[in-house]
Order: structure tokens, then sequence, then C-alpha cells
């Protein structure tokens, strides 16, 4: 869609072109603004890194470090059953 806006415009003449060349970086250079938060002064730009709305999510529980031979002793020494 931009190639096409920017060929139109080349068609139109060296003047609108040159137009919406400007228009077309000052607008990127302002998403980019945007995107970076702005500038400490300025008043709409966050004063402290944004946190999410959820909570934290929960530590896991590390694995004792016999926890190989505790589930080897419960597989092998359940009752047996004869056949």
């Amino acid at each position: 869609m931009t190639r096409l806006i920017f060929l139109i415009a080349w068609l139109r003449g060296p003047g609108n072109f040159r137009r919406l060349a400007l228009f077309y970086v000052a607008g990127m250079l302002f998403l980019f603004y945007c995107l970076i938060g702005g500038l400490p002064h300025v008043p709409a730009s966050p004063a402290h890194a944004v946190r999410s709305p959820y909570p934290d999510m929960p530590k896991s529980n590390p694995f004792p470090p016999d926890m190989a031979e505790q589930l080897r002793k419960r597989i092998n020494g359940g009752p047996r059953v004869a056949n």
C-alpha cells in the first residue's frame, strides 16, 4: 500500500512526492518516538516501568535431591500381585 501511495505521488509530480515523503518520514519518526515512550520530561511518558495487572506466577518447589530414589522405591516396592 505504501508503494502504491508513493507511486501515485511520484506520477503527480516532484513537489507532491517531496511533500508526501516528508510527511511519511515525519510520521515514522513520530511513531518511533511513541514506541520508545517519549522523553523523561514529557508528562505523557510513564514515570516508572509498567507492571503487569496479573499476579506474579507462583514459585515452583524444587525437587528434593533424592527424588529419583524415592520414585524408584515407590515403583518397585509396591505390593506384589500374583498372577
